[in-house]
């Protein structure tokens, strides 16, 4: 496989993430949660899913920053140490 052939993937992670932060969830959320209504039960399995999705993001920067710390690495001179 050709180094060449990632480049859709990247520009697809950045899309969905561009996506992602424009659909502008938390506006929508902010009101629903303001609603009248809400048993204990609901908001406790609203609590555990936003931990999932924080949980999620976290992990998301944290593979972008190795994928990037990772190949950045490609491609630059070994230095051997002699001895």
């Amino acid at each position: 496989m050709s180094h060449t052939t990632l480049e859709p993937e990247i520009h697809e992670i950045q899309e969905k993430l561009q996506k992602l932060v424009s659909e502008n969830h938390a506006d929508q959320l902010l009101q629903i949660i303001h609603r009248t209504g809400w048993t204990d039960t609901q908001a406790h399995l609203v609590r555990v899913i936003l931990d999932s999705v924080v949980h999620n993001l976290e992990g998301i920067e944290r593979a972008q920053r190795a994928l990037l710390q990772a190949a950045g690495e490609i491609g630059k001179p070994v230095h051997r140490k002699t001895a």
